[in-house]
């Protein structure tokens, strides 16, 4: 099984793999593809970053952008006062009324309708003591799920178990949103922080496995949401193809948003969610650093990591300059288009 091109090559289907633990980072294969899953956070400030299957050509061993590829396996998280306090400023800000001596007596206030509260965020004393008390149990709760990850780390991962896939880079996590995908039919996946359509149970794609049984390095796995979104229960999933005009948008959005070459992709998928049970549903979590390795491999260099050459001897670093060899009138043109400057 060593000759395998492609993201795959050098993984020995036939060997005994390691067992994944929480903890773990890893890379998301879809089953029977040349593909890896990825996302960037911060390049759209208005647009939750989207997930996306970068398709590679079938000799590429590596996607050109490794950093945005990467993620960690956590345990099962709480987002219960999170959820509270969601609540309470959709109500403090959507629904109270000012006061009745803020707006020129009670008769007039009752008139007022919700969309006259507040709107600058400012809430009345006790509104202000309640929304304190609750971000209290917030931060409680945050500190609390802190000390959970760092207690399970290392558990190794079973079939049936709940996880939540953390972006290494951005530290968010893939959640299931509840508006429709660019795919008909299935729910959108982005990154986000936390809540509960974070939240995953680990099931075997085939019956040779069952719940209980230990997850194997690069295992075929199905990622099914542990709560129902839109009234049912959604598996990760990659888009089954596009129209060539499709395709083509969905490429240059893509490559858009990952900030990379799309000559570099065959095409692009979407990561979306789905209630069927398909071929597309299935994944390989490859293992690209063990929990325990953290703390070695934080002096490691690794792919897309920014680095400086030193010269020893004539102590002074390898620059670049653009504008060695060329001549004085480019260089004026050169900069002159750098820099937006219209001569007339």
């Amino acid at each position: 099984m060593a000759g395998i091109p492609g993201l795959l090559s050098g993984f020995d289907h036939e060997a005994v793999q390691q067992n994944l633990a929480i903890g773990d980072v890893v890379c998301l294969l879809p089953d029977g593809r040349n593909g890896i899953v990825a996302a960037r956070a911060g390049v759209h400030e208005k647009q939750s970053p989207n997930a996306w299957v970068e398709i590679l050509p079938d000799t590429s061993q590596m996607p050109e952008n490794i950093a945005h590829c990467r993620f960690r396996l956590t345990p099962r998280l709480q987002y219960v006062e999170k959820e509270e306090l969601q609540k309470l400023d959709k109500e403090l800000l959507g629904g109270p009324r000012r006061r009745p001596s803020e707006q020129g007596g009670s008769e007039n206030a009752s008139k007022l309708p919700a969309s006259a509260a507040v709107k600058d965020g400012s809430y009345d004393g006790t509104q202000a003591e309640k929304r304190a008390r609750q971000k209290k149990l917030l931060d409680a709760e945050i500190e609390n799920n802190v000390a959970e990850a760092q207690k399970h780390e290392g558990e190794k991962l079973h079939y049936g178990d709940c996880v939540q896939l953390q972006h290494v880079e951005s530290g968010l996590f893939l959640t299931i949103l509840k508006e429709r995908s660019r795919e008909r039919g299935h729910k959108k996946v982005s990154l986000q922080e936390g809540m509960e359509a974070s939240v995953f149970m680990i099931e075997p794609a085939f019956k040779t496995y069952s719940s209980g049984d230990e997850v194997s390095n690069g295992g075929q796995v199905v990622f099914r949401s542990f709560d129902k979104i839109g009234g049912q229960y959604r598996s990760l999933s990659m888009s089954r193809g596009t129209a060539s005009k499709v395709a083509a948008a969905w490429l240059t959005d893509a490559a858009m948003e990952l900030q990379i070459d799309p000559n570099c992709l065959r095409t692009v998928e979407e990561v979306n969610a789905n209630a069927e049970a398909e071929a597309a549903n299935i994944w390989r979590p490859l293992l690209s650093s063990s929990w325990n390795q953290r703390e070695a491999q934080k002096n490691w260099l690794k792919a897309e990591d920014i680095i400086c050459l030193y010269h020893k001897e004539a102590e002074m670093f390898l620059d670049y300059d653009r504008f060695i060899g060329i001549t004085k009138s480019d260089r004026l043109t050169i900069i002159i288009h750098a820099h937006s400057i219209v001569i007339s």
